[in-house]
Order: C-alpha cells, then structure tokens, then sequence
C-alpha cells in the first residue's frame, strides 16, 4: 500500500453505498436509508407504574360501567334501587382501596 487513502467501491452486489456516495446522496437532497433504532428496555420501577396505572384506568372503568348498568336496570325495573345500591357500595369500596393502594404506593 501506498499510504495514500483510496476510496474502495462496494463489492459487486453489495447494497451498501460507499461514504462519498452517501456525502452526495445527502448534499444532492435525496434521503439516506433509515436505520433501526431500538428502545432501551424499560427498568423495573417504569414497568411496575405502568402496570399500575393500566390497573387503576380499568377498575375506573369497571365502576363507570357498573354504574351505567345499574342505572339501565333500575330503569327497566329489573333490580330495586336498594340492590343497585348494595351492589354499587361494595364496588365502590373494592375500587377506592385498589386505587388508594396505586396512589400511596406512586413513585414521583
């Protein structure tokens, strides 16, 4: 070798352009391939809110859902207004407790 830096063309039917067709890709306005990018994994704590908060956004859910149902029952005189309310009041505390377990746990 000479010492001087040549430019090696990619082999025959190597997809990879060489720097200086990629400097004149770039400068001519076409666009340069895309490259991959991973997302680092999530750490523990990032896994264990998210969790929490898909289970708190589905028992809010639940209880909205419960609600409009009894008061479709009440409304077509399936159930008395009692049981809607025994059945409500115990949901009701279920979802309060779950939910005061995420928010005294949450990590800020």
């Amino acid at each position: 070798m000479s010492g001087e830096d040549t430019e090696r063309e990619p082999a025959e039917g190597s997809s990879s352009p060489s720097l200086e067709q990629w400097l004149r890709l770039t400068q001519s306005g076409g666009k340069p391939p895309r490259f991959v990018q991973f997302t680092p994994p999530k750490t523990i704590d990032e896994l264990r809110e998210e969790t929490r908060s898909w289970i708190a956004k589905a028992l809010v859910l639940l209880l909205i859902g419960a609600t409009v149902a009894m008061v479709a029952l009440i409304a077509a005189e399936s159930i008395k207004v009692n049981e809607a309310l025994a059945v409500l009041g115990a949901l009701t505390a279920v979802v309060g407790t779950a939910l005061g377990f995420y928010f005294g746990g949450h990590k800020t």
